[in-house]
């Protein structure tokens, strides 16, 4: 007899070839190949990419219809955006840790596969359903850090020799990323209806891709030398 898979294996099993973690921009990081100027590059696009978290989050917020689903992301935005150490400046704060001034930073435009990824989850949280936006958005992207990360905390200990302070991006996202990834498949188990399972493992997918092509970007203009937009250290 055939076993049946549930609903969350096979999202977490959609998620998996197209895993950040398999990306070879990660495998270079995790070797201590990449150069500061790549990581300060990883920085600014990442910066760009989630500082108007805060704005797609309301737009989930808005749009779910039960109390649990919108509590994880009124969680998020308290820790996201929490006064003195919102998340975005600890980027920043590593951005600088790799020789780039975070004004310009700031200032500067993302490449243009960030901007891809800004506009779909524009596209997304604004005319999507909820449990849409939740398999798109936390499923198939904020839930990475989890295994994205760990690789690449000895090089940047060890080979880059960077303080615990300058790296407490990553350390911080581990474990909050973790519970994020958790409680949306939490909630999207509850409330998906079986008809729906299909079309939410579809847009865990799109997530992925999306993602792995924002990683695209950097690893062409950081790794393979090819300039798509503005650098991080001019």
């Amino acid at each position: 007899m055939q076993t049946q898979v549930s609903l969350r294996q096979r999202l977490l099993d959609a998620l998996e070839p197209l895993h950040c973690k398999h990306h070879p921009l990660i495998h270079a990081w995790a070797r201590g190949e990449l150069s500061r100027e790549a990581m300060a590059l990883w920085a600014k696009e990442h910066y760009h990419y989630t500082k108007d978290f805060y704005h797609w989050y309301a737009l989930m917020i808005a749009a779910c219809p039960w109390p649990d689903g919108r509590q994880v992301y009124i969680d998020t935005i308290a820790e996201e955006y929490a006064p003195g150490a919102e998340h975005k400046n600890m980027v920043l704060r590593f951005a600088e840790a790799c020789g780039a001034d975070p004004s310009y930073i700031h200032d500067t435009r993302p490449l243009p596969s960030t901007q891809a990824l800004c506009n779909w989850l524009e596209l997304l949280t604004s005319r999507g359903r909820f449990l849409e936006m939740m398999c798109g958005q936390t499923i198939a992207q904020e839930s990475q850090s989890v295994e994205m990360y760990p690789p690449i905390l000895p090089a940047l200990r060890g080979q880059y020799g960077f303080s615990e302070e300058e790296i407490g991006f990553f350390t911080e996202h581990i474990g909050a990323d973790t519970e994020h990834g958790g409680r949306a498949l939490d909630v999207v188990e509850k409330y998906a209806r079986p008809e729906e399972y299909d079309h939410l493992v579809e847009m865990v997918r799109r997530g992925a891709e999306q993602r792995w092509f924002y990683f695209d970007g950097i690893y062409v203009q950081g790794v393979l030398g090819y300039r798509l937009g503005p650098p991080a250290i001019p």
